[in-house]
């Protein structure tokens, strides 16, 4: 509550609720993002504020992306999360982030399963959100050259890149806003895509 009270007072309109997928089987581990949930659905309403749920991928292993099916299935129909209020929606639906789709870091589930999740999350009537490595768009560094990465990206509706660690100063910043996150907003726009950069 003390939280939400903070993001009144200093203008911040919402949260994105994180929940770690490797941690979705553990009962006891889920029993506490439940309840963690469920006080931050109480302060959003509280302070006038919104949140979203996003799911992060990481450690994972092949086969458990169906996880977040799972999870977001329950959260639907025992918690009614995006039939709050205080849920964030987007063009018309409720918004969930998937974070961890791209990375070139031996990640062990595959795009395939992302690309599997994402549709079925639009099925759903979802505004997904993928969270994706720096250079995601030129697949070198921090992502993979997969091109099925492009067409996962396709499928959802907002492109969502990790920039911690990527720049240093201000002045690398603004060379970082200009040489990638331009480039990176052009090719959203050119696909119908939203950008929402992580700073």
């Amino acid at each position: 509550l003390r939280h939400f009270q903070w993001m009144r007072h200093y203008g911040i309109d919402g949260v994105f609720m994180q929940r770690f997928a490797n941690g979705l089987k553990d009962p006891d581990s889920l029993r506490h993002k439940n309840n963690v949930l469920l006080h931050a659905r109480e302060g959003a309403a509280k302070s006038g504020r919104v949140l979203a749920v996003m799911y992060d991928l990481s450690g994972l292993r092949a086969g458990q992306v169906e996880r977040v099916r799972s999870d977001w299935t329950m959260l639907q129909e025992k918690m009614n999360v995006s039939s709050d209020p205080t849920y964030l929606h987007h063009d018309g639906g409720p918004v969930v982030a998937v974070w961890g789709v791209g990375f070139d870091d031996d990640r062990r589930y595959t795009l395939g399963e992302c690309f599997k999740l994402v549709k079925w999350l639009k099925s759903e009537g979802c505004t997904v959100m993928l969270g994706v490595p720096s250079f995601w768009r030129e697949g070198r560094r921090d992502a993979t050259d997969d091109a099925m990465l492009h067409a996962v990206l396709k499928h959802a509706d907002i492109v969502s890149p990790w920039s911690i660690g990527r720049y240093r100063t201000p002045g690398e910043a603004t060379r970082h806003a200009a040489d990638i996150w331009q480039p990176d907003r052009e090719w959203c726009a050119h696909h119908g895509l939203g950008f929402l950069p992580v700073v």
